[in-house]
This record gives C-alpha cells, structure tokens and sequence, in this order.
C-alpha cells in the first residue's frame, strides 16, 4: 500500500514537503510554480488519500499538524537517502577509465593477458582497448 501510494502520488507529496518546509502555501506554489490554490488542491487530495490532516490552517499560513509533523520528517529521512544514493551514483559514474588505442596483434597477444595487473597498478580503474589498423596520431 505505501509503495503504491508513494508512486501514485509523488507530486502531491512533493508539494506537501514544499508546503511543509515553507510553512505556507503560497510561498510553496512561488518555489514549485503554481499558484497557491494549486497547492491547496494537490495536499487537499493527498489529505484525502490518506485519511488524516496534514495542516492546520492559521492566520498568515499553515502549521503540521501532529500527523503531518510524523510524515515529514518521515520524508526527510528518504529524501536524505536519495541525497545520498545519488552521490553515491555520481561517485560511480566518475571511476577511473582509460583507453587503449592499439593494433589488433598486440591487444590480442599481448595485452589482454596483462588486463588484471594493469587494472591493479591503475587503482582499479576500468580499461577500454580500441583496436585499429590504421596509424593514429596521440596528444
């Protein structure tokens, strides 16, 4: 059930986190650019799904109720390990690489059996052999 609720409704909660940091739905709908009955919908409907209120409404704006407090901080937990899930995917995606540019014979013959201790002497970086019969010029 929370797993379906959470892709059925990612934009009404990311509104209500906006909303909730905010503490307002107009200052919510200036940072996601809608206007503030936008807001006011999209929380109304995920108030609904749920069951429960997710704010009191106040004077100059809006304030957690003790449900909506429990879900926020719930979501600042999981959108902290999505912080952290993607740099970890950014720290993946920047490993080492180098290329290889080289005859056939000699990649064949010669390189492909030392792959292993050049991967270990370059710190474990990833290697891509380009083999070519025509002369090529380096940098």
């Amino acid at each position: 059930m929370a797993s379906s609720l959470l892709h059925q409704h990612l934009h009404e909660l990311s509104v209500f986190d906006a909303a909730a940091r905010a503490g307002s739905f107009s200052a919510a709908g200036r940072e996601l650019g809608m206007t503030q009955s936008a807001v006011s919908h999209h929380v109304a409907t995920l108030e609904a799904v749920l069951g429960f209120r997710l704010f009191a409404r106040v004077w100059r704006g809006v304030a957690l109720t003790d449900s909506g407090a429990v879900l926020f901080d719930g979501m600042k937990n999981g959108l902290a390990a999505i912080g952290a899930g993607i740099e970890g995917a950014r720290a993946a995606a920047r490993q080492r690489q180098f290329t290889v540019v080289t005859d056939f014979a000699f990649a064949s013959f010669w390189l492909v059996s030392r792959l292993a201790e050049l991967r270990r002497i370059s710190g474990g970086s990833d290697a891509s052999i380009v083999t070519s019969q025509a002369s090529a010029a380096v940098d």
